[in-house]
């Protein structure tokens, strides 16, 4: 089993900075800046290139 890495210079977002964000987000950015946040996901994990909806 592959042993993991810690990055120590890495953190997530605290709810006081996921709230400030959310200040000057629309719903669709809103939705995705949530999940994002929620789940762990990793920088360039979303592709928005393929949706058509997202400007």
């Amino acid at each position: 089993m592959p042993t993991s890495e810690v990055n120590l210079d890495t953190r997530g977002y605290t709810h006081e900075e996921i709230r400030e964000i959310l200040k000057f987000t629309n719903p669709l950015e809103a939705t995705v800046t949530l999940v994002a946040s929620s789940s762990g996901i990793r920088r360039g994990g979303f592709d928005f290139t393929c949706y058509r909806f997202v400007d």
